[in-house]
């Protein structure tokens, strides 16, 4: 195979693959309005019960002719689990982002190779050169801080479900099923940051080794924009 069909295909694919990373930052943000909407609702239903209540009850009512006799505890685990299922999605998506800028970093630096020069650097050393502090505090909200408010509030959550009362069996599926909501949340986030600091000390080993076999070298570790 020639040259310029290998640069054609591998051009088409680079293609692919930066689109394809860039629908999902635009699913990332989707997703985590998503989650704000929803963790605002779980707030205001932990801090202020009464008054969600009557909102959630009136909403009901006239958006879909519920009664108000609606058991509200039923609507607290289903906006919990909700919660959990967009967060996992959210936490995802956000993966899948780190994981493909290495493979675009793979592909500029093998275009570049076959085009004879370094045109192919958009998303890698151009990109990381002369980095800006905003995109990196940026960089640090999207990996620790938005995380670390998931798990306050499924923290929050969990404390509001103390005393359980013993009175009943649906007495006590419900807040036992917001427990484990709740706990599914903290593991993701958990399991999350083990990825973000595996990659995060993966790359750092990888940039001192090629700072031991060349006088400068651009880090391969990229912040999420």
């Amino acid at each position: 195979m020639s040259d310029e069909k290998r640069l054609e295909i591998l051009y088409e694919h680079y293609k692919s693959v930066v689109e394809h990373n860039r629908n999902n930052v635009r699913y990332r943000y989707r997703y985590l309005f998503y989650i704000l909407v929803v963790v605002m609702l779980v707030l205001l239903q932990t801090l202020f019960p009464k008054d969600t209540q009557k909102f959630i009850s009136e909403f009901l009512k006239h958006s879909f002719g519920v009664s108000s006799s609606t058991n509200f505890q039923i609507v607290e685990t289903g906006l919990l689990f909700a919660l959990m299922l967009l967060i996992v999605r959210y936490l995802q998506i956000v993966i899948t982002i780190e994981r493909q800028y290495p493979h675009i970093h793979y592909l500029e630096k093998r275009l570049s190779e076959l085009f004879g020069d370094k045109v192919f650097t958009f998303e890698s050393s151009y990109y990381l050169g002369n980095y800006p502090k905003y995109l990196n505090v940026s960089n640090i909200l999207y990996k620790w801080i938005i995380p670390f408010i998931f798990v306050l509030v499924a923290l929050l959550r969990i404390g509001s479900q103390f005393p359980i009362e013993l009175s009943s069996v649906s007495a006590i599926i419900l807040p036992v099923s917001n427990i484990v909501f709740t706990f599914g949340i903290i593991i993701f986030v958990g399991l999350y940051w083990w990825f973000v600091w595996k990659s995060n000390h993966q790359g750092q080993n990888e940039t001192q080794q090629v700072e031991e076999q060349t006088p400068t070298a651009v880090a391969k570790d990229r912040p999420t924009p």
